[in-house]
């Protein structure tokens, strides 16, 4: 997975220098009884400084990927985005009760 990552303040300016987590996971559907969850698998995650930055994320299966960041502002406050990514390539074969209910 490629991206791009900036940092900005409210008004839309490049904040420079600041601490960025990043923590992907890949989706995965499990089947419990009649309850079907949406479990993470952890698939990477870094600590980069803020800037204009393009980012390589390894991902050797396909599917659903979220992709979070968060960034602590000048007052303390724990800002997070996510984005949600779909990998084209292998995936795990579906639960046969998951194939079952559609």
């Amino acid at each position: 997975i490629r991206l791009q990552a900036i940092v900005t303040d409210l008004d839309g300016r490049l904040v420079p220098g600041r601490k960025v987590s990043l923590d992907v996971v890949r989706l995965l559907t499990q089947v419990e009884g009649a309850e079907i969850r949406t479990i993470e698998s952890p698939v990477d995650h870094r600590e980069v400084e803020s800037g204009i930055l393009t980012i390589e994320i390894p991902s050797s299966l396909g599917g659903q990927h979220r992709i979070r960041a968060t960034v602590v502002d000048d007052d303390g406050l724990e800002n997070e985005t996510e984005l949600l990514v779909v990998v084209s390539g292998q995936v795990e074969p579906r639960d046969k009760a998951i194939a079952e209910r559609r």
